[in-house]
Order: structure tokens, then C-alpha cells, then sequence
């Protein structure tokens, strides 16, 4: 269930004369391609990146962070991921 996108390339003969072809893109003699999102996908997208802007996801997000990396410390410095036991009655409330 990935994002659905549009794939657009443009044919070699219409591309490759264009006076304008090293401004449009950095391949030398392949024709321009380009990879759109569909409306429904963009328009979800732009919504996101407008809420990630506001000032109460700036706030959720900063405890997230501090949350995130205190996980991430304890992981690399004590494997928390890693169980002293193999036995599953040993190692239960790890499994949690």
C-alpha cells in the first residue's frame, strides 16, 4: 500500500535537441523523467507538512524526541533488545 505515484518521460527525440535540456536535467543524453503524486496523495502530503508547522505538534514532538532518545541510549549503551535468557518464562516481561 505504497503512495500512489505517475511516472511521466518524455521521449528522446522531443528531448535530447531542446536547448535547454542541461538546465532541465543532469543526465547526459537521456530524456527527462519526472515522478508525480497523484492529487489525493499531494494534497494529504501538504496537509502534513502544514500541521508539522503549528506550534502544538512542535510541542507533542519535542517530548517525542527526548522520549526517542532516551530509548535510543538505553538500547546502544545496556541491549535492552536483548535478552540475558532464551527461556520464555525468564525473559517475559522483556517481551512486553
Amino acid at each position: 500500500m505504497g503512495m500512489k505515484i505517475i511516472h511521466i518521460r518524455f521521449a528522446a527525440r522531443d528531448c535530447s535537441p531542446c536547448p535547454v535540456h542541461s538546465q532541465c536535467t543532469h543526465a547526459a543524453k537521456l530524456p527527462r523523467a519526472l515522478v508525480v503524486r497523484t492529487e489525493q496523495t499531494f494534497t494529504a502530503l501538504e496537509t502534513a507538512r502544514q500541521h508539522q508547522q503549528t506550534s502544538a505538534f512542535k510541542e507533542v514532538y519535542t517530548k517525542r524526541a527526548g522520549i526517542e532518545s532516551t530509548l535510543s541510549r538505553g538500547v546502544r549503551a545496556f541491549a535492552l533488545r536483548r535478552s540475558r535468557s532464551v527461556c520464555f518464562c525468564k525473559s517475559f516481561l522483556q517481551r512486553l
